[in-house]
């Protein structure tokens, strides 16, 4: 199974700092096997960040995702951060929901293939990694996933 890692950037006013959707046209199951996160700013404030399903996609800027072997097929998932305007977030449906503390960095890593999260088969469904609320800092993370 190939894996690919997906860069996110944001420094604008919205929850989502990245996103990873199934592809429109192709579509297929994939997982989630790690995030990591973090912030630069000065002041000192509690965030949740949260991995949380969506059922649309974003107005953002698409990514191409790295390939961990470059031998392996391209992903059939659309990754995108730089945010202009949130997807459709399915309410109270989170994967993971991790209060932190804003000027401290943290990753999350499936231990085995219970804990990966799966990413959904369905066209421009996915996941969006960010905060439980809008928030207007500069964050960015690291999301690995296999498809």
């Amino acid at each position: 199974m190939a894996g690919y890692t997906m860069k996110m950037v944001s420094a604008n006013n919205f929850q989502g700092v990245g996103y990873l959707t199934a592809a429109a046209s192709s579509p297929n199951r994939g997982w989630v096997s790690g995030f990591e996160f973090g912030m630069t700013v000065v002041a000192s404030a509690a965030f949740t960040w949260v991995m949380q399903r969506c059922t649309t996609s974003p107005s953002a800027t698409s990514r191409t995702s790295s390939l961990d072997d470059s031998a392996d097929a391209a992903a059939n998932w659309q990754a995108w951060d730089t945010v202009t305007g949130d997807a459709t977030l399915t309410a109270g449906v989170y994967a993971l929901y991790w209060p932190f503390y804003q000027n401290n960095s943290g990753r999350w890593v499936a231990v085995n293939d219970r804990q990966r999260k799966t990413l959904p088969a369905t066209a421009n469904n996915g996941y969006m990694f960010g905060f439980s609320a809008a928030v207007n800092v500069v964050s960015g993370g690291l999301a690995e996933f296999e498809g």
